[in-house]
């Protein structure tokens, strides 16, 4: 017997599992032990999960989607206008369907989308949430973070940010896996959280809590994330 594969079948599979387990507005835990069984798979597949923290993201950003979208009543779905020219390589910003000004990017250049002092500033944060042109929250994903350099140089593109943009945004920092987590790397940049409270979060898994690498005054749910930032949303006229 012939068995003929459907070519979309793991892509529409994908999305529909996807969209079935965000539809239970997952958390950060739930998120994090989704990825780490996933890796485990690869792992078996392949014996090692390199290259794959991508999904990670994946799961964030359409955790946030899927709640911005419930939060505010609203559909997102993908621009109709690439932002750039390369017709090779389309790269689309979601925005809200009924034209409210809310846009949502993934991995790009804010210099067309967002009002910003230096429009050449060409680092992409991983993902922001805007409304009018202005910056309401910028999320930075770190799954692993074992190096002191890492941590510095995503806190730096942050207040740079901040420099060159005239809102002042909401900025939570999303960690995955606290085995390769160091405290010193924590305790290295906590005159950063301090210094910004109220603005400045953390969110990361209970383990990190449980293992005391992060203070409770800097932390918060994905749930308390999005409830603050429809808050900033609702003053932007």
């Amino acid at each position: 017997m012939v068995i003929v594969l459907d070519p979309d079948y793991f892509s529409k599979s994908f999305s529909k599992n996807l969209n079935a387990f965000f539809e239970q507005e997952a958390d950060i835990d739930a998120i994090s032990n989704c990825y780490n069984r996933f890796s485990g798979e690869l792992r078996e597949l392949q014996g090692n999960a390199n290259g794959f923290t991508g999904l990670y993201e994946l799961l964030i950003f359409t955790a946030i989607k899927k709640r911005l979208e419930n939060l505010l009543g609203e559909e997102i779905q993908v621009g109709k206008k690439p932002l750039n020219s390369k017709a090779e390589c389309p790269q689309y910003a979601f925005e809200s369907k009924s034209g409210s000004g809310l846009v949502l990017t993934q991995n790009l250049r804010l210099s067309k989308i967002a009002d910003l002092n230096n429009p050449k500033w060409s680092k992409r944060p991983d993902i922001v949430i805007i409304k009018n042109k202005k910056i309401m929250a910028v999320f930075e994903i770190k799954i692993w973070i074992n190096q002191k350099k890492s941590f510095e140089e995503t806190l730096e593109k942050m207040e740079e940010l901040k420099k060159i943009s005239d809102t002042d945004f909401l900025f939570f920092f999303v960690l995955g896996d606290p085995s390769c987590f160091r405290e010193s790397l924590y305790e290295a940049h906590k005159t950063f959280f301090e210094k910004n409270k109220n603005k400045h979060f953390i969110i990361a898994p209970k383990k990190f809590k449980e293992k005391g690498f992060i203070s409770r005054n800097v932390c918060c749910s994905l749930e308390e994330a999005m409830q603050l930032i429809k808050k900033r949303i609702d003053l932007v006229l």
